[in-house]
């Protein structure tokens, strides 16, 4: 029970980096899912669901 905090700290901070490491990939990618996927070995629509997950959206 003692690390159940911290394991919940690492959590979050582990999903705040994946999502500036989204956005870092989608901005270097002109924010086109296709070539992100291709990056990360992933379809596309994978890529959207995890942009919808971290809620981002492309800049206008």
């Amino acid at each position: 029970l003692p690390d159940l905090p911290l394991a919940q700290e690492r959590q979050a901070v582990t999903e705040h980096l994946e999502q500036e490491d989204l956005e870092t990939l989608m901005a270097a990618c002109g924010w086109n899912m296709a070539q992100a996927g291709r990056r990360l070995g992933v379809n596309r629509s994978t890529v959207l669901r995890r942009l919808r997950k971290a809620g981002l959206t492309p800049p206008e």
